[in-house]
């Protein structure tokens, strides 16, 4: 048997730890390189987390001022409407004043108005409380196809509107995705 000194290493050894070295120096600079991109990546998540919640944010703002928007509309077409009708008392005498006359209303479901005047539009209210008076289950698609048979110039959003507030105020109920039902009476007292 040949046995070496402990002092003396082989040349293969060296070169194999040559080799090891070498590679434990690309071992360091991947694992460097892997925990750089990491922190990256982790970085942009968050930015992408931040950048979701400030378009929610964006999106939520946009709704909202596109409702307000229709409701002002809304608003608008129903003053132009009222200052366009022939029949406007002009001499400065309130419906008060002047008992004899029926007062113009838009009908509500299940009344009847006996306005003898032009006709006025129901309200967006009062066409979304028509469209549920069934009490069943209602898409929202119906309701506002309803209600653009009875004001066709009136934008979704209005309708949307609408239903939000009756929600609110627990006339009408979500029964689930753009699903409502209305409120029996009873529960309102």
């Amino acid at each position: 048997m040949h046995t070496r000194a402990s002092n003396a290493e082989d040349p293969f050894v060296t070169h194999l730890r040559q080799i090891e070295a070498t590679e434990r120096d690309k071992w360091v600079s991947a694992d460097e390189a892997c925990t750089k991109a990491a922190y990256y990546v982790n970085e942009l998540r968050q930015r992408l987390v931040e950048a979701e919640r400030e378009l929610a944010a964006a999106e939520q703002e946009h709704t909202v001022a596109a409702e307000r928007l229709a409701v002002v509309r809304e608003i608008i077409a129903d003053a132009e409407r009222l200052l366009t009708q022939p029949d406007r008392d002009t001499t400065g005498g309130t419906e008060a004043e002047q008992p004899d006359q029926p007062k113009p209303r838009a009908s509500s479901p299940g009344r009847s108005t006996h306005d003898t005047g032009p006709a006025v539009a129901p309200t967006v209210r009062a066409l979304v409380l028509e469209a549920l008076a069934d009490g069943k289950a209602t898409q929202l698609s119906s309701i506002r196809a309803h209600v653009q048979r009875g004001r066709p110039q009136t934008p979704p959003n209005s309708v949307r509107s609408t239903i939000r507030t009756l929600c609110d105020r627990g006339q009408v109920a979500l029964l689930g995705r753009a699903t409502y039902r209305l409120v029996p009476l009873e529960a309102h007292t």
